[in-house]
């Protein structure tokens, strides 16, 4: 039988993990799939777990639960509540208020603390204009807040599953393997389904992730009564390996689905290794793990984890991600120096009751929760910090009050997914507003997100005018029917089909509304983005040229916006860390960068009927485009105008509509 001796080879089999980890948030090129380092945690976790209850059922006839619960305290809460109190720190002094910095790393704080932050990053990090998920310092977390939710559930499940099965003479060992079998195929069921439809549920849920710890578990099943190796378990180790490699060098962070099926090619291959290294010490793979080094690393796993990720993200943004590869390098170095201090310190002793402050259960309980509460009420401090007062001096408060009234046009019409043919039925989306009741468009506004960022701009042109603008925009769309998405976006069918789906119901729609009074189609989208191949500037130029014709053909003018500048950081948090002159770029650089998509438009724009807008003359000087022109900020992040720097092609697009549109009165 099984007996739950310590295992050399899984610790070195998590240093494999957690290396795998490193290297990826590090940028390592030839390890773009590290992040599958997590789902082999998720499979030692199922397993180790779910021994350790077992034979504690078996021991004593019963599961402790409370003692279950102290056990982990004692493993997870000292090493995880130092790293948030320190992280927070850095928080205070390394970011800042300007792009929801430091609000963010005080939500996450909370929800981490709360068990929760997967279900927080799934919702704070899905959204096209969220902030981006590699810059939360406490993104790693999420996967911690799955395991700990695996924590509340399986125990007790495996203790009604065992006492059940004891009851009526049966062995526990299949009840609980059944049980375990059970849940782990609806989640995997769970995993392939909402991998495609809801993306963000399935990396960050809980649901969708339960099925890697259940093959953890069912593995030590499969070893439970053997005395023992399993047959062909050097192979099978080998094997498990290079699955692992396989996926950490193959998968691309973007690009390949995930987790659905494919997570399982790391979880078998970690369950693999670790059947293989059971009773079977002489195996090349086991001895391999089992070297002190690899040994070394995985019993500092979770603090070096819990370490590297936040001190790399807090110095990507202080450095506005302008950090080379000996910086982080030596970042990762700091990060193994404060995992050995942590471990040696802090979680080891603590484990083993080797500290009076947790020498008995009710004192890591009242430790544990008091810690809780005092790093939440670090927290909250940040939270109202980030509202008082920022880090900049007050020679920078002209500054400041400028970053503060920063506006961003949002309006609510932004098309929802998947579309599924009703293009979106809001009265809002009829500009101005006070001037829409039963009237039908004179101008639609049609593209992606830097369409949203014109509305209110388009708003006051369209009120001067008498007329009324419609806005269709879907984000990361281009006003493109026939263009697929995928050229940018590769993997992302869903958000393809409903992208071509929604333009074409944008041109049906602009055609039949032609017959009601719609005089004039203004596209506007980020369009360098979507042209940064070969392949996807032929199929955009083709796209763009037929869309033109069939709109021209029918009678309706086009305004077609030319390339905005694109920045070389997000404008915002650049001016809070930076002097003003280094949060531009120079023109010369943004006319090379936007050569390709431009040409594309001019190329269209020679087709009768066909006005352009060229925003770079408004928004740049001679040598520079800025990102704060006349005391306005122009940018909300790096590409996307404010409602300052939409305002400033207000007079451009009044003489484009002034030679585009006849001006229609209302009756």
């Amino acid at each position: 039988m099984a007996e739950l001796t310590y295992r050399r080879h899984i610790d070195g089999l998590r240093a494999v993990a957690v290396l795998a980890v490193v290297a990826f948030h590090a940028g390592v090129p030839w390890l773009p799939g590290g992040y599958v380092g997590v789902d082999v945690f998720f499979v030692v976790s199922g397993f180790l777990i779910t021994g350790l209850l077992l034979r504690e059922f078996e021991t004593r006839g019963d599961i402790s639960l409370v003692g279950f619960y102290e056990r982990r305290v004692r493993r997870l809460a000292p090493a995880l509540l130092l790293v948030l109190a320190v992280t927070l720190a850095l928080g205070a002094l390394f970011l800042v208020p300007i792009g929801g910095e430091q609000q963010g790393l005080a939500k996450s704080t909370i929800a981490t603390l709360l068990l929760g932050s997967n279900v927080w990053f799934a919702h704070a990090t899905g959204g096209y204009f969220d902030a981006p998920a590699a810059a939360q310092p406490l993104l790693h977390t999420w996967s911690l807040s799955v395991e700990e939710q695996f924590y509340l559930v399986w125990p007790a499940l495996l203790l009604l599953a065992s006492r059940w099965a004891k009851r009526r003479g049966r062995d526990p060992d299949r009840a609980a393997a059944a049980t375990l079998a059970l849940v782990g195929l609806a989640s995997l069921v769970l995993s392939i389904v909402s991998t495609q439809t809801h993306p963000e549920f399935a990396f960050f849920g809980s649901p969708t992730r339960a099925w890697e710890f259940a093959i953890g578990g069912l593995a030590f099943f499969l070893i439970r009564r053997r005395s023992a190796p399993i047959p062909l378990a050097q192979p099978l180790a080998l094997l498990g390996l290079a699955a692992i490699a396989w996926a950490c060098a193959g998968f691309v962070e973007g690009e390949t689905p995930f987790p659905g099926w494919r997570a399982g090619i790391p979880a078998l291959g970690a369950a693999l290794v670790i059947l293989g290294g059971e009773h079977n010490e002489r195996g090349w793979c086991t001895r391999w793990l089992t070297l002190r080094p690899m040994v070394f690393i995985g019993l500092l796993s979770y603090s070096l984890y819990l370490w590297h990720w936040p001190l790399l993200v807090v110095a990507r943004l202080e450095t506005l991600g302008e950090i080379g590869p000996w910086p982080i390098a030596g970042i990762c170095l700091l990060s193994f120096v404060l995992a050995w201090l942590t471990y040696q310190y802090v979680e080891n002793p603590l484990r083993r009751k080797q500290y009076p402050l947790m020498a008995t259960r009710k004192r890591a309980f009242v430790v544990g929760v008091a810690g809780c509460a005092l790093v939440m009420g670090l927290a909250g401090g940040l939270g109202v910090w980030s509202r008082l007062g920022w880090r900049g001096d007050s020679g920078q408060a002209a500054l400041q009050v400028m970053l503060q009234s920063m506006q961003k046009s949002r309006t609510p019409c932004a098309q929802k997914e998947p579309y599924e043919g009703q293009l979106l039925s809001d009265p809002r989306c009829d500009l101005p507003k006070a001037a829409t009741t039963g009237r039908a468009p004179d101008i639609l506004l049609w593209g992606d997100s830097h369409a949203d960022a014109l509305a209110v701009m388009m708003e006051v042109v369209a009120r001067d005018r008498g007329q009324v603008m419609r806005i269709r925009f879907m984000p990361a769309c281009p006003p493109l029917p026939g263009y697929s998405p995928l050229q940018r976006f590769p993997g992302e069918d869903d958000h393809s089909q409903s992208c071509e789906k929604f333009n074409a119901g944008v041109l049906a729609e602009a055609l039949r509304l032609h017959r009601n009074g719609l005089t004039t189609v203004v596209m506007e989208a980020h369009w360098p983005a979507y042209v940064k191949t070969p392949e996807a500037l032929r199929a955009a130029t083709a796209a763009l040229n037929k869309t033109v014709a069939q709109l021209t053909r029918a009678g309706l003018r086009v305004v077609l916006i030319e390339p905005k500048p694109d920045q070389r950081h997000e404008v915002p948090t650049c001016l809070a860390r930076r002097p003003v002159v280094q949060c531009g770029r120079p023109r010369a650089e943004v006319e090379t960068y936007r050569r390709a998509a431009r040409e594309m438009i001019v190329q269209a724009g020679k087709v009768p009927g066909v006005q352009l807008l060229d925003p770079v003359p408004a928004l740049c000087t001679r040598e520079s485009c800025p990102g704060v022109l006349g005391g306005d900020v122009l940018y909300s992040d790096s590409h996307h105008l404010t409602v300052a720097g939409a305002m400033r092609l207000r007079p451009l697009l009044a003489q484009a509509l002034q030679t585009a549109v006849p001006v229609r009165h209302a009756p």
